[in-house]
């Protein structure tokens, strides 16, 4: 091995090869929820039968939906990036779309009158002036009442003028307080 060596007669050479076994890696890896280990990161690293199949449970994987504070993240697609020698593999399942929550907002007049809408859908988050939606009026032949605002479903009363921030359905019922009899001449 690294020797000259002068042949003066006819020779058989025969090359000894040893195989040299290569090593693959693939990354993968994803910004939201969790892959098929139940984690953000997975990684292989092995020969090229082994590699084959840990790709392949990948080609077929969708990762679930996230749900957040107000929206969901559903998966849209996975990008792939080989290293040149083409022994290093990274997948990202870095594509997702956010999807607000979208909630309704409902006035119920209890028996009053409302000028204005009585429902607004909109994203979660919203914030809505109560008195640029809808006023609130009430009257009968006895007296004229006094809106003392609007109730939730937990008891919280907002007023006239509040502002209230969407994060779920919510209807609001308006409370009326007895205002003066009403005087006939």
């Amino acid at each position: 091995l690294g020797q000259t060596v002068k042949l003066d007669y006819s020779t058989t050479l025969t090359a000894i090869y040893q195989a040299t076994p290569k090593t693959y890696t693939v990354n993968v890896s994803t910004p939201y929820g969790v892959l098929l280990n139940g984690e953000k990161t997975d990684k292989f690293s092995g020969g090229y039968d082994d590699y084959l199949a840990f790709v392949e449970k990948y080609n077929n994987y969708t990762p679930a939906d996230v749900e957040g504070e107000g929206y969901t993240l559903v998966f849209k697609g996975s990008s792939s990036k080989a290293s040149e020698d083409g022994l290093t593999l990274d997948i990202v399942f870095g594509n997702w779309q956010k999807n607000v929550h979208k909630h309704t907002l409902i006035l119920y007049a209890n028996g009053g009158k409302l000028t204005g809408s009585d429902e607004r859908t909109a994203d979660y988050g919203t914030e809505i002036k109560l008195s640029d939606m809808a006023t609130a009026s009430k009257t009968d032949d006895l007296r004229d009442y006094i809106f003392g605002g609007w109730k939730d479903e937990d008891g919280n009363i907002y007023g006239a003028d509040d502002i209230i921030t969407l994060t779920k359905d919510t209807t609001l019922t308006a409370v009326w307080k007895n205002g003066a009899y009403k005087e006939y001449t």
